[in-house]
């Protein structure tokens, strides 16, 4: 995991607490496509739309870094990336093993107390799927904050109920599941 976890808070709108929480979950889509010109539609959609914390799947990650990271210093907001501890088969979908992936929390207010939590991949072959928390401490208080990636594939259905379930007892244990979830499939 990485992100800076004492940087100050550089966006001058923060709310008084009575406005909400604006959040955004987006995958990414990896590196599949036109990768490089899509980056740049991220951050311009980002800066638009100026969410308070934004949910991440698909992030890549190369030995220059990650996308989150690389999003978090162009719009001046804090970051925590969690690398798939199981990048293989992501990697041989487009014959490149130095590349990464995983999920990532970007947030205007300083993030604390990240943890990954792997989730169960039954008879299916390990993907590397996790669920992400971070704690987001804004304004007016504490906010849990969870992004996930679920396993895809058709026929995968009963899967990805066993993961929602593991999700929400991860939930249960870190305070309460009436908290953002960020996710895709």
């Amino acid at each position: 995991m990485s992100g800076p976890a004492d940087r100050e808070t550089r966006r001058d709108d923060v709310p008084d607490g009575g406005e909400g929480v604006r959040v955004i979950s987006w995958n990414l889509w990896w590196r599949f496509g036109r990768w490089q010109e899509r980056r740049e539609a991220i951050v311009a959609e980002l800066r638009r739309a100026r969410p308070d914390v934004c949910g991440l799947q698909e992030v890549w990650a190369d030995s220059d870094g990650n996308l989150a990271a690389s999003i978090a210093d162009e719009l001046g907001m804090h970051h925590v990336y969690a690398p798939s501890p199981e990048p293989g088969t992501w990697q041989r979908r487009i014959c490149d093993a130095s590349l990464g992936i995983g999920n990532a929390v970007l947030s205007r207010w300083p993030i604390r107390e990240p943890e990954i939590h792997r989730l169960p991949v039954g008879g299916e072959p390990d993907e590397g799927r996790m669920v992400l928390h971070a704690l987001i401490e804004s304004p007016s208080g504490g906010i849990p904050f969870f992004v996930t990636h679920l396993n895809s594939a058709y026929g995968q259905s009963g899967l990805r109920q066993a993961q929602v379930a593991e999700i929400a007892a991860f939930m249960r244990k870190k305070g309460g599941t009436e908290n953002p979830v960020a996710g895709s499939r």
